[in-house]
């Protein structure tokens, strides 16, 4: 009986262990409606009590990483020391990505020349950073869309 009591609690809490999501993205780099370049990304969704962290590491040079924060609770999202507040109006859908819409975070706290908007939802992680001053990245799976990354930067230049 004792066996099968320890066997009960072992699966429970195996089950309560949350596992981390790997994928992979091909990053398109802008630099204002430019294309510079494409670099594949290695990216991971750690989930924690109240917060996801999806991290995305460069292939061909680790030391370029981008990481965000989710939090679960107030749905805000952390990018380096900024944190961003959802815009409840506008919303992009793209089905072949993800189920979900993604919506767009402004900074909380904005200044003339700060990051924003981002492109996200909980599911996918990040579709796009636009940056005024520096590069605009988009975060696609593998497939090549012109199409899909015009509409994009249409959304985020809006």
């Amino acid at each position: 009986m004792n066996k099968i009591i320890f066997f009960i609690i072992v699966l429970i809490l195996s089950g309560c262990n949350e596992k981390n999501k790997s994928f992979q993205r091909k990053a398109s780099i802008f630099n204002g409606i430019t294309l510079l370049k494409t670099e594949k990304f290695d990216g991971t969704i750690s989930k924690k009590e109240n917060y996801f962290i999806y991290k995305y590491i460069s292939q061909q040079d680790s030391s370029k990483t981008i990481s965000v924060k989710f939090n679960k609770v107030s749905n805000d999202l952390y990018f380096g020391s900024e944190e961003f507040g959802r815009k409840n109006k506008r919303v992009f859908t793209e089905p072949n990505l993800s189920k979900n819409d993604f919506a767009l975070y402004d900074l909380k706290d904005p200044y003339p020349d700060g990051t924003g908007p981002i492109l996200f939802n909980q599911e996918y992680g990040l579709l796009a950073i636009y940056n005024t001053f520096g590069p605009t990245i988009i975060f696609l799976s593998d497939k090549e869309d012109k199409n899909l990354k015009e509409r994009v930067l249409k959304v985020l230049q809006n």
